[in-house]
């Protein structure tokens, strides 16, 4: 399981150092650990986005930033 530390504090499981912002794949042997600390809010489990084919280059298009300011802003 892919996890994102979003304490303020480093966190351990197993071998894996977490530092805060940080994210890094567990083993599922640690998965009791990493639900404990989901439930207390210190973790978050991330979700990779799967593209196929063609779609891969549309999303990643999609995700690049605009050259000119949306309207109204400066």
């Amino acid at each position: 399981m892919k996890v994102k530390n979003i304490s303020v504090k480093p966190i351990c499981i197993g071998s894996i150092s977490l530092l805060p912002g940080e994210t890094a794949q567990v083993d599922a042997t640690y998965d009791d650990a990493m639900a404990f600390y989901i439930s207390m809010g210190l973790l978050q489990e991330v979700q990779e986005k799967k593209a196929r084919g063609k779609n891969a280059k549309a999303d990643s298009e999609a995700d690049a930033p605009a050259d000119a300011p949306a309207g109204g802003e400066s």
